[in-house]
């Protein structure tokens, strides 16, 4: 959705949402001719998706109704059968004709340049494939940051944010410390906390909400969570303190002081620039 929304911002386009994974009966329906769902749909020139469920769809629609098609992730099935690939650079894929790297995932937020001041948020994540949890570790992270009284702190947590851990975020609430446990209804209000935030600390695990957070033009701050072993996502906040895109919490704590990217992050708007260019569209 972030990257229709810059793709809208540039040039003129209709776009239509299609759920996936199809019925049964789509699939079949695709060997005899065009799947209902596509059939009151115009022609795409570009079509795209994101997650593995997206890929066989992609191809069906493609091979009946035209137009290009975009993954917005390494794909599952081999790279060829797509004409377009977004791929986060610490997937460690090779920038080519068919695949353009992007600086983590593209996100829905955009560059916010009037913060509002005093507030700051916390993003919590929790354990997963590549990364181990320790809520202790995180208790002391969070105590030395929530100390700042000037600052009125919104703490959230997420789906994998294990039960002791939302009892120790419940138990920070102060006058200045607001948390709020996750929600569906929820969800889309994150989006405005992050572009409003003047500081945004991220659990390590949470590399979509990192990389929100950087695109938002806040200060970041990473919350350290011990790694798993052979874990390609465990250097990505490292890469990125080394580019003085964010601080880690340990080079923080010295002077107690975030300092937003060194260069902003907008990587929705710059690949969809990439692909108007590509699909040799005129910008509007």
């Amino acid at each position: 959705m972030g990257l229709v929304s810059a793709l809208e911002s540039l040039h003129s386009i209709a776009s239509h949402n299609v759920t996936v994974p199809l019925s049964t009966n789509n699939y079949f329906s695709a060997v005899l001719g065009i799947p209902p769902v596509f059939k009151d749909l115009p022609a795409p020139d570009l079509l795209l998706g994101a997650g593995h469920a997206t890929h066989l769809p992609m191809l069906m629609a493609r091979l009946r109704c035209g137009g290009s098609i975009a993954a917005l992730m390494r794909p599952s099935i081999p790279q060829m059968f797509f004409d377009y690939c977004l791929i986060p650079e610490h997937d460690n894929s090779v920038a080519n004709d068919k695949i353009i790297l992007t600086k983590g995932p593209i996100n829905r937020i955009r560059p916010v340049t009037e913060k509002s001041n005093g507030k700051g948020l916390v993003l919590i994540g929790g354990p997963s494939k590549h990364f181990h949890w320790d809520t202790q570790s995180l208790e002391t992270q969070l105590r030395e940051i929530i100390v700042d009284k000037r600052t009125h702190w919104t703490i959230c947590d997420s789906p994998r944010t294990p039960a002791d851990t939302r009892q120790l975020l419940r138990s920070l609430s102060t006058d200045s410390v607001h948390y709020e446990a996750f929600s569906k209804s929820r969800e889309s209000g994150i989006t405005g906390l992050i572009e409003k935030a003047t500081s945004i600390w991220v659990s390590e695990d949470s590399m979509s909400m990192i990389y929100e957070a950087l695109t938002s033009g806040a200060g970041v701050g990473i919350l350290r969570v011990p790694g798993r072993d052979n874990n390609k996502l465990s250097n990505v906040a490292k890469t990125l303190a080394a580019d003085q895109s964010l601080q880690l919490f340990e080079e923080w704590i010295k002077q107690k002081k975030l300092y937003p990217a060194r260069q902003a992050i907008f990587e929705s708007e710059r690949c969809a620039k990439e692909l108007i260019r590509r699909l040799d569209w005129s910008e509007d």
